[in-house]
């Protein structure tokens, strides 16, 4: 009796141990797998659910039966992932960027569009796309302007891959803080079958983002629009999968300058103004009618004008240009106020301001005669190695030389300030470096770039145009101009500027000619 009841306990325990073993592969993930949705692995955004991101996000399958995954496959190509991590729930992976191989959707058709989890016990697929990077437009420019209904629409951007929607609205979809909103919004569509697109024109890795970036071009027929006065003024819209990018567009737009090759350009040398929609230029203006440039006297493309300086103006003044689309008119032409010196004085009193000397060079020339601007400082000749005989030019002046609070407030941050001068480079052989110090406050010298002007574009040879240093790059600690001056110019003996050239090669004799003007402080908006 003993024995059949130990016996019975025995089938009753394997019995149990059986149901808790069914159980359990149960629960381990013996079912058919499913994906319900997929999240960003932040804590704090578990609620957050999508259907596509982009490459280079960690992601959360989540699902039911999802344990002893073998393979997990998205865009059908084989992602890796932690088992250590998956769960009957969840399965944590990393979609791969372009850059290690991974291929998107938009460039191989046959690709699917998905998320496929491949367990012991079955498969589960959920459709999700992987985005290519955000769309951004650079400029929209109409074929004739003024733009009218039917005429075609030229855009330049990257990343036009895979939009959803091209429109025009009056609303900034991306308002200043205090930017007043229109309360009714008018969306015009351009409709899809109206595109044509060029998106792989050129096509490279960005090394920051690891995500291939395509320049793109898009085409279209403008639709209908609401006009005042036969004109339309407002914002041309490309949304991608999950951003939108907007440029201003209207049928008629007024002129805009970005920058200028110089705002003290030498007379006769070449003014270059940067900008855009120069669309029918009728004139630039300078001084109020001082000087009145006209079409034929200058070279004129949609977003540059040049045109030779014919002489300085009298006094601090406005640059205008008068286009189809209306007048921009800059301030502050010719800031003279800003002016540290001008080299003009030929023989300086070496006891008081504006002393001027130099080692192996000669202090002061009359400009190349193509140009007239009076006195300027010249380096010519074959400089020594380093500090053997280099071409050494100094300019010392007392705090009166420099601009005045008024003209540059006490508390502007130095970070804000840089040197500017203009410079003449007729020969600079390879082997040649330039160097800028002030030498009150500084122990090491900075070499210049002479390759960089005001606007950014390369060395002009043969031809005036600005050279500008941050003071920040000079070595510069203050913290603003009033510190500045305190520091720098409170000693007679060190005050001033220092430009040297020193010849690095000493197997080479190379050769400066070099002109340097109208040196001055500019205040960085």
């Amino acid at each position: 009796m003993k024995n059949i009841f130990k016996y019975g306990l025995f089938i009753a325990f394997v019995a149990l141990t059986a149901v808790n073993f069914t159980s359990c592969e149960k629960d381990e993930g013996g079912g058919i797998p499913e994906i319900q949705y997929v999240r960003i692995t932040r804590p704090d955004a578990a609620d957050s659910t999508f259907t596509g991101t982009h490459t280079g996000t960690t992601i959360a399958i989540i699902g039911k039966n999802l344990s002893n995954v073998q393979k997990v496959f998205i865009n059908d190509q084989q992602v890796s992932f932690n088992p250590n991590m998956n769960t009957d729930h969840s399965v944590i992976v990393t979609i791969p960027s372009e850059e290690n191989g991974f291929i998107l959707t938009n460039f191989d058709p046959d690709l699917k569009p998905e998320i496929r989890v491949e367990t012991s016990h079955g498969n589960a697929t959920y459709h999700f796309d992987v985005y290519y990077p955000s769309p951004e437009i650079k400029e929209a420019v109409a074929e004739v302007y003024p733009a009218q209904t039917g005429g075609k629409i030229n855009v330049s951007g990257r990343n036009f891959v895979d939009l959803k929607r091209v429109y025009f609205t009056n609303v900034n979809p991306f308002p200043a803080v205090d930017e007043e909103v229109p309360s009714t919004a008018v969306e015009i569509t351009v409709p899809t079958a109206n595109w044509e697109k060029n998106i792989e024109s050129h096509r490279y890795l960005d090394v920051m983002t690891k995500k291939y970036i395509t320049e793109s071009t898009l085409w279209f027929n403008l639709p209908d629009l609401p006009r005042v006065d036969d004109i339309y003024s407002g914002y041309l819209v490309i949304e991608g999968p999950d951003a939108l990018a907007s440029i201003k567009f209207s049928t008629l737009p007024p002129p805009t300058i970005t920058a200028l090759s110089s705002d003290m350009p030498i007379p006769g040398a070449t003014l270059v103004i940067t900008g855009k929609d120069f669309i029918e230029v009728e004139s630039v203006n300078i001084n109020n009618g001082e000087f009145v440039i006209l079409p034929e006297e200058m070279t004129v493309t949609s977003s540059s004008i040049s045109f030779v300086m014919p002489a300085k103006p009298g006094k601090t003044c406005t640059l205008s240009i008068t286009a189809l689309g209306g007048t921009v008119t800059m301030e502050g032409f010719y800031p003279y106020e800003t002016l540290v010196t001008n080299m003009d004085r030929s023989n300086p009193d070496p006891a008081g301001d504006d002393l001027f000397w130099s080692w192996s060079a000669v202090p002061y020339k009359e400009s190349p005669e193509v140009n007239s601007d009076g006195i300027c400082a010249v380096y010519s000749g074959k400089p020594g190695l380093w500090w053997w005989e280099p071409i050494l030019n100094a300019y010392h002046f007392s705090t009166t030389s420099l601009p005045s609070f008024d003209i540059i407030p006490a508390n502007t941050p130095v970070s804000k300030l840089e040197l500017v001068w203009e410079c003449y480079i007729e020969k600079f052989d390879p082997g040649l470096i330039f160097n800028v110090s002030f030498p009150k406050i500084q122990t090491n010298e900075t070499e210049v770039d002479l390759s960089h002007n005001m606007s950014g574009s390369g060395r002009i040879q043969g031809n005036w145009h600005a050279i500008t240093v941050p003071f920040t790059s000079v070595g510069i600690s203050a913290a603003t101009y009033e510190d500045f001056i305190n520091t720098a110019w409170d000693s007679n003996d060190d005050r001033g500027i220092m430009w040297r050239v020193y010849n690095t090669d000493a197997a080479a004799t190379p050769e400066v000619q070099l002109y340097i003007d109208n040196v001055r402080i500019r205040v960085v908006e």
